[in-house]
Order: structure tokens, then sequence, then C-alpha cells
């Protein structure tokens, strides 16, 4: 009778610290749900910037690991966030290795050390988390490559459009030393022919009174 209640009352124990570690999960999950949630509608706001979130995520991560909640889902899960959020490849690494202690630190606490952790938690993390720096890597320097081809194809647009601007101005100028040298010439044979016209008048004028004497 004595063993039956105090089986009983160590199911009740293990049960109860069951139900607190699924809440306690569920709360770690949801600060992450939110956290993303609002970094992703609202990426401007100045409460939640990436460096939180990623750090929300790392301390979640080491609980669930620590708590036996499905933190292999969520790491996985939330790899690329590392490299969506870090502003460089350096911060993008830093923060996967802080993930990848806590969880490595929060599995160890709950499991302890032994030759199963070390073949099936430890080794498995370090590939998944070696795979993820390869790919992260690899998306930044495409990422980069974008970027700077982007840059490069702005850049040539506006040199074109400058160049196109110096000819429309050098054809504008052209235009304008044409007008003027045709103005010019027209000036000058209309001067021309008025002096020519002034001269002919002035003979003609000269030569009447030599007329009226004889």
């Amino acid at each position: 009778m004595l063993g039956a209640v105090r089986r009983d009352g160590r199911r009740a124990r293990r049960h109860g610290r069951a139900v607190r570690s699924r809440y306690a999960s569920l709360a770690l999950l949801g600060c992450v749900v939110l956290c993303y949630a609002l970094l992703d509608r609202f990426p401007d706001n100045p409460v939640v910037r990436p460096h939180v979130y990623l750090s929300v995520l790392v301390l979640a991560l080491g609980g669930l690991a620590c708590l036996g909640g499905s933190y292999a889902a969520l790491f996985m899960v939330t790899l690329p966030h590392y490299w969506m959020f870090g502003r460089t490849p350096r911060i993008s690494m830093g923060f996967l290795g802080l993930a990848t202690a806590a969880t490595l630190a929060g599995s160890w606490y709950r499991e302890g050390w032994s030759l199963q952790f070390f073949a099936e938690t430890m080794v498995s993390t370090v590939i998944v988390v070696a795979v993820g720096v390869l790919i992260g890597l690899w998306a930044h320097s495409v990422v980069a490559q974008s970027t700077e081809r982007a840059r490069l194809i702005v850049e040539l647009e506006r040199t074109q459009a400058e160049l196109s601007e110096a000819h429309q101005r050098q054809g504008a100028a052209d235009e304008r030393e044409r007008m003027a040298r045709e103005i010019h010439d027209t000036l000058a044979q209309g001067l021309a022919s008025i002096v020519v016209l002034a001269e002919a008048a002035r003979a003609g004028l000269d030569a009447e009174p030599a007329r009226s004497g004889c």
C-alpha cells in the first residue's frame, strides 16, 4: 500500500514537471514567434532589433534543449535567420556559434555527458552547423555579387545619362554656333550690299553736278 502511494507520488511529480516543462517550452516558442513577427512586420521598430531577436533565439534554443523540448526542429528552421538578420558574416557566425553552444549546453545539462550524447547530439549538431555555415557563406557571397552587380548597373545607367546629356549640350552648342555663323554671313552680305549701294549712290550724286555744269 505504501509502495503504491509512493509510486503514485512519483508519477504525479513527473507529470507535474512534464506539464511545467511543456508550458515553459511554449512560452519560449511564443517569445521567439512574437519577436520574429514584430521584426518582420515592423523592421524599423526601436525595441526588437535584429540582434535582440537573435539573442532571444539563442536563449530560447538553450532553454528548450534544457527542458527537453523540440529544440532540434527550431534549430534547423531558424538556421537561415542568423544570415538574414546578421549584418555581416562574422556577426552571423557569432550568433550561430552561441546558439550551438547554448543548445549543446542545455542538452548536456539534461542528459549528462555520455558516449551516446557525444555520438548522437554533439556530432549531429556540429555537422548541421557546418553545413549551415557553408550554405550561409555561399548565399552571402551570391547576395554580395548581386548587390555589386546592381550597383554597377546603376552606375552604368547614370554614366549613360550623363553622356547623353553631354551629347545634347554639345549638339545645342553646335547648333548655336551654326546659327551664329549663318547670321554673321547674312549680316555681312547685307552690310556689303548696303556699302555697294551707298557707294553707287554717292557716285551717282557726284556725277549729277558734273552733268549740270556742262
